[in-house]
């Protein structure tokens, strides 16, 4: 096991999520990956840009070129990045709470696998669906009369 596969913690994406809405999160920069193998590689290649002031939002796209080009990840950041919408992810929108993670927190970075996500079937109902679910079960509920 090398530095960066020890630096692997299991988290509920609730925690992700909180980092995200903090207003005073060193975090800048939520990458998502496709496999949880990819993780610790990947925290090796960004650890030269961990140093405070270090990567630039206009930096990343070129960092992660090949895995984004290979779909292996994806991108949340608070800052313009200059990606195709293809490659960028708002995820604290769209991964249930209580989903199973695996990270790395590494300022600026957050690396997250979350089981699901890059196959479709972790995302949460889209918010149009909502009041149509609503609706159906209000119309099932029996009545007290």
């Amino acid at each position: 096991m090398n530095l960066y596969e020890s630096m692997i913690d299991p988290a509920r994406f609730g925690a992700v999520a909180k980092e995200a809405n903090c207003p005073f999160s060193d975090i800048d920069y939520f990458v998502y990956v496709r496999d949880r193998s990819i993780l610790a590689g990947l925290a090796e290649q960004l650890t030269p840009f961990t140093a405070p002031g270090r990567m630039k939002p206009e930096n990343l796209p070129a960092v992660l070129a090949d895995a984004l080009k290979a779909g292996t990840v994806l991108v949340s950041s608070f800052q313009p990045l200059g990606l195709p919408d293809s490659q960028q992810f708002n995820a604290v929108d769209s991964i249930p709470r209580r989903a199973r993670c695996d990270v790395i927190y590494m300022p600026p970075f957050y690396l997250v696998h979350a089981p699901g996500l890059f196959e479709g079937t972790l995302a949460k109902p889209k918010s149009t669906e909502k009041p149509e679910l609503k609706e159906q079960a209000l119309r099932q509920r029996p009545s007290k009369l």
